[in-house]
């Protein structure tokens, strides 16, 4: 429920109920919850400034745009890590040695460059991956700065057997992160 909705804040609570996609049925109650967001922009559309904000946006199999995302930066070897979900397919990137803006071209052999993709209506399990025979792409890192790193990503994704995903998945898109 939100309790609070201006030009530049949002407030409110949240619970919910979640069923076990795997396993014997049960579930579990989610209480309490609290969210506190800072807002600006114009039209609905909330800008990303400083390290503030992110966005995942494109085609993922129909229109995808992401209720959460995510960016790290992490290891001596720095990994770019963006995942963004939203609530029916997760989109995963990973680039291995991203050392800043340039074309990284997908790739299962190090450095390791990925793309991978889980759930679908109806099949929460389904899952895509770049890595497998055949997949493709290529993720274009167009800006990083202290606060933000941007760029768009295309790739041919190979369904992994067993999943009940169906056939190739195209997917494109850009994104817009707070580091």
């Amino acid at each position: 429920m939100i309790t609070t909705l201006s030009a530049t804040q949002m407030v409110g609570t949240f619970q919910f109920t979640t069923t076990e996609l795997t396993g014997p049925a049960s579930t579990k109650t989610v209480t309490q919850g609290v969210f506190d967001i800072p807002v600006s922009g114009t039209g609905g559309v909330v800008s990303a400034t400083g390290n503030q904000g992110n966005s995942l946006t494109g085609n993922v199999g129909g229109t995808f745009v992401a209720s959460s995302a995510l960016a790290t930066v992490a290891g001596g070897t720095p990994v770019l890590t963006i995942v963004g979900n939203n609530g029916v397919r997760t989109v995963s990137i990973s680039l291995g040695n991203m050392t800043g803006p340039g074309t990284y071209t997908l790739s299962a052999t190090a450095p390791s460059r990925t793309i991978n993709v889980g759930g679908a209506p109806s099949i929460p399990l389904a899952a895509w991956m770049s890595e497998l025979t055949g997949g493709s792409g290529s993720v274009i890192i167009t800006s990083v700065t202290g606060t933000r790193i941007m760029g768009t990503f295309t790739a041919t994704l190979i369904s992994v057997p067993a999943s009940g995903a169906i056939g190739n998945l195209a997917v494109s898109g850009t994104f817009n992160m707070g580091r």
